[in-house]
């Protein structure tokens, strides 16, 4: 009988570990140093990519529980084209604007930085739009399923009344873009 205890426990604790799979959130900022209001990709499995299709960003962060994950920029949307890595667990600024970004952990034999990048299956676009403002107030916003497109270009032009009104919030804040 302890015998069949012990493996129903370790086929218990195989299970959890097999379905407990690490996300990260990606936040994208249109500023440097990883201030201000940013949009994001939440729940993005390793090796997934967070881009809106073309808008250029000028910092990222990724938020997740392992320090040993990187963060790899693209140039191109749907992580693409020319890249760079870095730590996680930093506010990663390169000197070019990016369109997209994925994390992932990386081998023990770094790769080179320049080198093109897979083809990412799991690329998603943003579902959070972060918005603070002068006084440092912050106020998110949940980016529907299919509205990408509209929300994500209020956001990158600065036009945070049509978000708000595309959100359906009633709020007059001050904005410092």
């Amino acid at each position: 009988m302890p015998l069949t205890f012990c493996w129903w426990l370790a086929l218990l604790a195989l299970l959890q570990c097999a379905s407990a799979q690490t996300t990260g959130t990606i936040h994208l900022f249109t500023s440097n140093g990883c201030t201000g209001s940013h949009m994001s990709c939440s729940n993005i499995p390793s090796s997934g990519c967070c881009s809106t299709g073309g808008s250029l960003f000028a910092s990222t962060f990724l938020a997740i529980s392992q320090e040993e994950a990187s963060i790899q920029i693209h140039s191109n949307a749907f992580c693409e084209g020319i890249t760079r890595s870095a730590d996680a667990v930093t506010c990663f600024q390169p000197t070019f604007a990016f369109s997209a970004a994925h994390w992932f952990f990386p081998s023990p034999s770094k790769r080179d930085d320049m080198e093109a990048s897979p083809e990412h299956k799991d690329c998603r676009r943003p579902d959070t739009i972060t918005i603070i403002d002068a006084d440092g107030k912050e106020v998110k916003i949940t980016v529907p399923d299919g509205e990408n497109e509209e929300y994500e270009h209020a956001f990158v032009n600065g036009n945070f009344t049509k978000l708000f009104k595309l959100a359906n919030i009633n709020r007059h804040l001050r904005f410092v873009r």
